[in-house]
């Protein structure tokens, strides 16, 4: 017998066997194959009496295969913090008999097996027959993760699963931040100051809380959605606010937006209330005696402005004989 077949053994002596009558002796052969498929060989017996014929041998090589689909994943971006959804790989053994994967590398953080059907090791695959395996990705930072997971079987098709993802992550910036309005006059609304929401990192993020202000601010429009509202990586809106002071000095006040990720922001709105305070100096001018048809010395009237914000003289009685204005650095109404 010739490869894949080999005589093993057996009680036949070697050649010339002998074979007294009524006895008997063995024959062994073994079956080795190579290579899939059907193998056959004749063996010719040729003895000094009647019944000489042939051996037939046959058999069939067969053998598992492992395919493994698909032996990569790829998570795309996922935000930092978060658990992706689970993304199957199957391995199958397409071959012609079972096979056993005997080792597979375990996927570590931030990759995780989350299940399938697949059994523990030794994982045995009949022919035809497959098992599936399941992955998460959960970034805790941003930037890419890759991982290479090995699988070996007592079989041709051991290969390799390549994970791979980007953490990502949104980040609020508000701009201006602090927003001054400056000088307001008491009692006046200034005009609605802008402030942008934008959102400058790699992933979404949502703005979870965005609160209105109270006196002297108030929120007066913008582009913002009423929370929560999501904000896409370089995504941005506006919220517009407007200060009306009722006293004079400085305001200030906190507005903490929250996002996440991202936690919180403080907004500053500040303003400084103005305004101004007419003073009459003197008050009233007494001319004392003066002759009749005669014209005193003229006296001054000082009017100042010891506030904070320029005023209007809107309204001045015009004096009346024996009285007349007669000069003065002040304008014509209004001053």
């Amino acid at each position: 017998a010739t490869a894949p077949f080999a005589r093993s053994g057996g009680t036949c002596s070697a050649l010339p066997i002998t074979l007294a009558a009524g006895s008997s002796c063995t024959l062994t052969y073994t079956f080795a194959p190579t290579a899939t498929g059907a193998a056959n060989q004749n063996l010719t017996v040729t003895a000094d009496a009647p019944g000489s014929g042939s051996i037939a041998l046959s058999g069939n090589g067969v053998q598992g295969n492992l395919t493994i689909t698909p032996n990569s994943i790829n998570f795309g971006n996922q935000g930092v913090g978060t658990t992706s959804a689970a993304q199957t790989v199957t391995l199958a053994n397409n071959g012609t008999a079972s096979l056993q994967v005997t080792a597979l590398t375990a996927a570590t953080a931030p990759f995780a097996r989350s299940g399938g059907t697949c059994t523990a090791l030794p994982i045995t695959l009949a022919a035809g027959s497959s098992c599936t395996l399941s992955y998460t990705f959960t970034p805790s930072a941003t930037g890419a993760a890759n991982q290479t997971l090995t699988v070996t079987a007592d079989a041709p098709g051991s290969g390799s699963i390549a994970l791979s993802g980007n953490g990502v992550a949104g980040v609020l910036t508000v701009s201006p931040n602090p927003a001054n309005f400056g000088d307001q006059a008491v009692g006046t609304t200034s005009a609605p100051l802008t402030v942008t929401l934008s959102n400058t990192g790699t992933g979404s993020l949502d703005v979870t809380a965005l609160p209105n202000p109270s006196a002297p601010f108030a929120r007066s429009g913008g582009s913002c959605a009423a929370v929560p509202f999501t904000l896409p990586a370089s995504g941005s809106c506006t919220v517009q606010y407007t200060y009306s002071p009722s006293a004079t000095g400085a305001a200030n006040q906190n507005v903490v937006i929250s996002a996440t990720p991202g936690g919180n922001t403080t907004l500053v709105l500040s303003g400084n209330g103005v305004q101004g305070n007419l003073t009459i100096t003197p008050s009233s001018v007494n001319f004392g005696d003066q002759t009749v048809g005669t014209t005193s010395a003229a006296q001054t009237v000082t009017l100042g402005n010891s506030g904070t914000a320029s005023l209007q003289v809107t309204t001045l009685t015009a004096a009346t004989a024996p009285f007349a204005r007669s000069g003065g650095t002040c304008s014509a109404l209004p001053i």
